[in-house]
């Protein structure tokens, strides 16, 4: 499924953006913990993000 409005595209996470999300919470990493609880180490890894989202399509 895909949303797509003037400034915004929605879709589902797929296998491939693993190592990109990973990227981007390495890149801000700063700024969110002011706003989110502590995360661990391993959340800011390609293979955590990963099974993260599989483990999300479960719930």
């Amino acid at each position: 499924m895909n949303l797509v409005g003037h400034k915004i595209y929605l879709r589902f996470l797929k296998d491939t953006d693993a190592g990109p999300l990973a990227e981007m919470h390495r890149k801000n990493r700063e700024f969110w913990q002011r706003y989110t609880p502590d995360r661990p180490e391993e959340f800011y890894t390609e293979e955590y993000q990963f099974h993260r989202k599989k483990f999300a399509l479960f719930k």
